[in-house]
């Protein structure tokens, strides 16, 4: 074997190593996302604002680093094709249930919006019925009766008995 047969081996060796590394790090990476998908339908069922909040930042953090390896993956592809394909197979089986979580995720948002947004419009066709219904009616404004110089309010009695 030549230096040069070695040598390319050794570079093949590293690439490879690279890219299981590479692809390694998108499977945890969608592991987590997935998890984290699932307890977003979770706060999603329970309607619980807070916790689908606190997910969004986690999820944004996640999708980052998502996101930059990812970008690893695409600027190697070559050396991902010669990977080991059970790592492969395992992060397109992650990655379809991200997928499919991900879309029944959008379906729960849009139908709290479509309540929310149902709710909104009966609230205020129910105001604006209320509003031209009735009548407003305000307090009249007390005013206090100073007829003396010592500017001091002059009590019910004292005016005729009001």
């Amino acid at each position: 074997m030549t230096n040069d047969t070695i040598r390319n081996r050794l570079r093949a060796n590293k690439n490879n190593f690279c890219a299981e590394t590479t692809l390694n790090k998108l499977c945890d990476l969608s592991q987590k996302l997935l998890e984290l998908a699932e307890r977003e339908s979770q706060a999603l069922i329970q309607n619980d604002s807070v916790a689908f909040s606190v997910l969004q930042d986690d999820k944004e953090i996640l999708s980052k680093s998502y996101l930059k390896a990812s970008e690893e993956f695409r600027n190697n592809i070559g050396a991902f094709r010669r990977a080991n394909t059970k790592i492969i197979e395992r992060l397109e089986a992650l990655q379809s249930q991200l997928g499919i979580r991900t879309n029944d995720n959008n379906k729960l948002i849009g139908q709290i919006h479509e309540r929310a947004q149902s709710n909104t419009n009966r609230s205020l066709l129910l105001a604006k019925e209320y509003g031209g219904s009735k009548r407003a009616r305000f307090a009249k404004p007390v005013t206090p009766n100073f007829p003396n110089d010592n500017s001091q309010p002059v009590k019910q009695e004292e005016q005729g008995g009001m």
